[in-house]
């Protein structure tokens, strides 16, 4: 049999299998090739991802002849990447399903051009906007955001602006204007650390479809945690401290929340509301994780950690529960001794009885394994903790960690270490350990410990 003898069928489902630049080969080979390699179906889970100084050859191509992508990826976009694909990008009609640009302040003329053509090809649904804050022009951003705000039928939009010397606040949104759109919107991350008058009418807007809210600001606005109670479909927050958050406790679906806590003195009036807020949100939430950014005084954090213990008689509700603790000019958010908040932590373990995933941010002390005596957490499965490079192999089967293993036997047990002097991490795999563990380093060859003996 011969590939001519390949019914059409046949030859799309083996196309299926191929790149994008495998595609554009194909269907230069013969006339009854060329129109399959184009069909819609092939390119529709197809990804184009464009860096700065590492341009692809097949891009131009694509966009030309490409009926749809999954997703283009824009990053590093130059003045000579404007002038050569500028015209190709603002005229192209391959329609995009999710489109990321990474792009300077000066060129936010080009991102909304570009945004605008994939909108008018009317398949876009997603929209990643990554600021680099180097010589902006606030009238051009302006313009930019209030074009994504009022973009109609997108189902998810990121929006970062970390490094924003030049800009004090976002442009003004004042000047927004014309029919508000249908709402759609079912995911939202807006990380901009700086006054953001934006957050609230994409609340406000999409209220009736936001399922996943994530965003940063210095100063949200008082009206921030009123909208997000009366999102009816909410079921993930990440946030910082906000003034008022006891009013997300009506909201019904809300199951995860990722907090981010700054102790600096900056924060300290708000506090009080927060450890009343957790104490009884851990009564609806599953999952939650609190990324604590600290000074010098730890008291403000043991009695966070103290507030998850709850009010009343009922228990906690919380099935996974991880600490991110940083300290002040510390850049990785891991700390290498155990924790002063494993202490409070141990004394409200009671309290957690349907907690399976537990990640305490450091290194355990023998007074916390010692805890976990398999009756305070019945129903724990994964404990994570985070350690020293100078942790060793020999310390996998150390006796309190077999211990531990003894009082627990279905614990899940990962070990994170430190990697190198920029805090990077690995998690060791040793199929012999006590334990099984996951991750990139492999420690069998080096592991004494039999079957046999990890069972007793």
């Amino acid at each position: 049999m011969e590939l001519s003898d390949l019914t059409d069928d046949v030859l799309i489902k083996v196309f299926s299998y191929l790149s994008a630049s495998e595609l554009l080969q194909c269907r230069t080979v013969c006339r009854r090739w060329r129109p399959l390699a184009l069909l819609p179906c092939l390119w529709r889970n197809k990804t184009i991802r464009f860096f700065d100084g590492k341009s692809r050859e097949d891009l131009p191509a694509v966009l030309r002849v490409a009926p749809r992508l999954n997703e283009l990826r824009l990053y590093g976009i130059s003045d000579e990447t404007i002038v050569e694909w500028g015209l190709l990008l603002f005229s192209t009609s391959c329609a995009v399903a999710d489109l990321s640009i990474s792009f300077d302040g000066a060129d936010s003329g080009f991102a909304s051009m570009v945004l605008a053509r994939q909108v008018s090809l009317g398949r876009l649904k997603g929209v990643s906007l990554r600021l680099n804050w180097k010589n902006p022009s606030k009238i051009r951003l302006g313009a930019l955001l209030r074009q994504l705000v009022c973009t109609e039928g997108l189902e998810s939009i990121c929006v970062e602006a970390w490094d924003h010397p030049e800009l004090s606040h976002f442009p003004s949104a004042t000047q927004v204007g014309g029919a508000v759109p249908p709402a759609s919107l079912r995911i939202l991350k807006h990380y901009v650390p700086c006054r953001d008058e934006y957050l609230p009418l994409y609340l406000e807007w999409h209220a009736a479809t936001l399922e996943k809210v994530s965003f940063m600001a210095d100063s949200p606005g008082a009206r921030v945690a009123s909208l997000l109670s009366s999102l009816p479909r909410l079921r993930d927050l990440r946030c910082p401290l906000l003034e008022d958050m006891h009013s997300l406790l009506p909201c019904p679906s809300l199951k995860r929340l990722f907090l981010h806590v700054d102790l600096t003195d900056s924060n300290w009036l708000t506090l009080p509301g927060v450890r009343a807020f957790l104490s009884s949100a851990v009564l609806l939430l599953e999952e939650l994780v609190l990324d604590v950014f600290k000074n010098s005084d730890d008291d403000d954090a043991v009695s966070l950690v103290q507030s998850l213990g709850g009010t009343g008689t009922s228990p906690a509700t919380l099935r996974s529960l991880k600490f991110c603790v940083a300290h002040e000019y510390e850049i990785p958010q891991v700390e290498w001794d155990p924790p002063l908040l494993l202490q409070p932590l141990a004394s409200i373990l009671h309290r957690l009885p349907h907690l399976r995933h537990l990640d305490i941010g450091g290194a355990p002390s023998d007074e916390f394994l010692e805890a976990l005596d398999g009756r305070v957490l019945p129903n724990l499965r994964e404990l994570e903790v985070c350690t020293s490079r100078e942790f060793t192999h020999e310390q996998f089967h150390s006796e309190r960690v077999r211990m531990l293993m003894r009082r627990n036997p279905r614990l899940h047990l990962m070990v994170t270490v430190a990697s190198n002097e920029e805090g990077e991490k690995e998690i060791i795999e040793c199929s012999h350990c006590p334990f099984p563990l996951t991750g990139k380093k492999n420690l069998n060859s080096l592991c004494s410990v039999t079957p046999w003996e990890r069972a007793m």
